[in-house]
Order: C-alpha cells, then sequence, then structure tokens
C-alpha cells in the first residue's frame, strides 16, 4: 500500500501544481490548497511498523468526497487480517464527462490505448492499475508522436490544458 499511496499523493500533487496558471501566485488558493493536501499526507503515518495507510486513505477519500465525487465512487477498501493496509479506489469518470461535455458539448468520451511506453509502467509493474487522460485532440490521419513536429494543433494543446486545469481543480475540492 505504501507505494500505491506514494503514486497517488505523487499524480494527484504534481497534477495539481502542473495545473497552476502561470499568472497564480507562488500563495495562489491553489497552492495553499496543494500545501494542504500535502500536509495532512505527510502529517498522516504511513510506516509499516506503527502507521496506518488506511488513515491515508480515509483521509483522501474524505477530500474527493467533499469535492463533490459520491460516495459510491470513492471507496476505501481494507484487506482481511491487514486493517491498516487500506486502498483507496475512486472513480473519476463523473468529473470528466461533466468539465468534457462543458468545454466541447456534444463530444462522446472514447477511451483508447496509447501504443507507446509511458511512466505508467511503474506503478503497473507495482501491481497499480494506471490510466491517463489527456483533453487533447489528435489529427485523425496522424499520430504525430515524438518526432520533430508532434502534429498538435496549439489550440488542441491549450484545450488539453485548461481541461486538465479544471479536472484537477475539480477532485481537489476547488470550484
Amino acid at each position: 500500500m505504501k507505494v500505491k499511496l506514494l503514486w497517488l499523493n505523487g499524480l494527484f500533487l504534481a497534477g495539481l501544481a502542473a495545473s497552476v496558471p502561470a499568472q497564480e501566485s507562488e500563495s495562489g488558493p491553489v497552492q495553499r490548497q496543494l500545501r494542504e493536501v500535502y500536509r495532512e499526507l505527510v502529517e498522516i503515518n504511513t510506516t509499516d511498523s506503527a502507521g496506518s495507510c488506511t488513515a491515508a486513505a480515509q483521509a483522501m477519500g474524505a477530500r474527493l468526497r467533499s469535492a463533490g465525487l459520491p460516495a459510491a465512487d470513492v471507496q476505501v477498501l481494507v484487506p482481511p487480517g491487514g486493517p491498516k493496509k487500506g486502498n483507496l479506489v475512486a472513480r473519476i469518470l463523473g468529473p470528466v464527462e461533466a468539465i468534457a461535455a462543458a468545454m466541447w458539448p456534444g463530444v462522446p468520451l472514447v477511451p483508447t490505448m496509447s501504443a507507446g511506453a509511458t511512466d505508467s509502467r511503474f506503478p503497473n509493474n507495482a501491481g497499480i492499475p494506471t490510466y491517463g487522460i489527456s483533453g487533447m485532440f489528435n489529427e485523425p490521419e496522424t499520430s504525430g508522436v515524438h518526432g520533430l513536429n508532434e502534429r498538435l494543433p496549439v489550440r488542441s494543446l491549450y484545450e488539453g490544458q485548461e481541461f486538465l486545469y479544471r479536472l484537477v481543480r475539480a477532485l481537489a475540492g476547488g470550484r
């Protein structure tokens, strides 16, 4: 669980930090919220000897529920015989659908698979199912991956940034 929790925290915190607009100051509301989440996690002892990953999972679950995720979509699963080894499982498709519908009305969400390597190999190798979302559109006739020109329309880049910003804000409890 320690690996899972650290990866979740890393993704959550990195996503929140990366989504802060450049014009927002270091002490802006998103940065304060990021520090609050980070402080809360650091203060929870998750060591095997004396701590509880369940407590950390419950704290992050509470944050997701307070951000508006339905309780049915945020679960802390505790393995039999391991009351301090709970895992947080959250389905976040609801916020993804809502933000996508607001930005691109009528455009369906279609799951795809990336054939290239991603950093998700690290949590996947640790047994953590990992998924990604970009909010960016590619040209249908080209893959445009990792060449001199990635062939991503500029508008798509900016809309994708806005999409991820809104998603991280929604998941972090911001409005």
